[in-house]
């Protein structure tokens, strides 16, 4: 295997060439939602209606993760775009890519230390 004097692989090489089947994961998934649920109440429903319904009653008590969530997978994930105009003195020197690619970078930096800064917290649900 291809792999650098760090011991990390080298570009275009993988310890896992065939990599993780297709949709492997999501296919499990959906097999185990559709079993029936073994909850005390919901014997009748499959695990997916439980679910449903355990989204749909926290996002009417208000919690927004739940309301996001729902929204999301029901009326679709709303594009994020980002308009950039900036007078040509504004930054003299730089391209208008080298602007985007700095922004862009810039952005990513920010939802790493934002992931990183969540991770730590409990959930409190």
């Amino acid at each position: 295997m291809g792999r650098g004097e760090n011991g990390r692989f080298l570009p275009g090489a993988s310890g896992n060439p065939g990599g993780r089947p297709k949709g492997s994961l999501s296919k499990r998934l959906a097999e185990a939602a559709a079993k029936k649920s073994k909850l005390r109440g919901r014997s009748g429903m499959t695990r997916e209606e439980v679910i449903a319904e355990e989204v749909v009653a926290a996002a009417e008590t208000g919690d927004l993760d739940a309301v996001k969530f729902y929204a999301d997978r029901t009326e679709g994930k709303v594009a994020e775009t980002l308009n950039l105009h900036a007078p040509d003195t504004a930054f003299p020197g730089v391209s208008d890519g080298d602007l985007v690619a700095r922004v862009v970078a810039a952005d990513k930096q920010q939802r790493r230390e934002s992931r990183k800064a969540g991770a730590g917290k409990e959930d409190l649900h």
